[in-house]
């Protein structure tokens, strides 16, 4: 793969990362735990981070999901028992970012 390719998708993933922050970070209380689009809006900031650490991870190394302990449904085939707050997505975010 080119150094150049590399660079673009680096560029275009920092960017989806900015988004993901916003919404998390600009999301309205009253707005995190309801359906949105037809699944409940943590839960689908929740799957795309979850999906970003799988599929960022090493090759050989086993996933463990994030939240595991929790009924969160992060492939979005449920609607999740409980919720996730802002401050422990914000907290998986900034742990894939840095």
């Amino acid at each position: 793969m080119s150094i150049e390719f590399v660079k673009h998708l680096k560029i275009h993933f920092d960017l989806s990362m900015d988004m993901i922050e916003n919404h998390i970070n600009n999301c309205p209380d009253e707005l995190w735990d309801q359906k949105c689009g037809g699944f409940v809006f943590f839960q689908q900031i929740l799957h795309c981070l979850t999906g970003t650490l799988f599929w960022t991870r090493s090759t050989n190394n086993d996933f463990t999901e994030p939240f595991h302990d929790r009924v969160v449904y992060t492939e979005l085939e449920k609607d999740p028992v409980g919720k996730i707050t802002k401050v422990f997505l914000s907290l998986l975010f900034t742990k894939i970012v840095s």
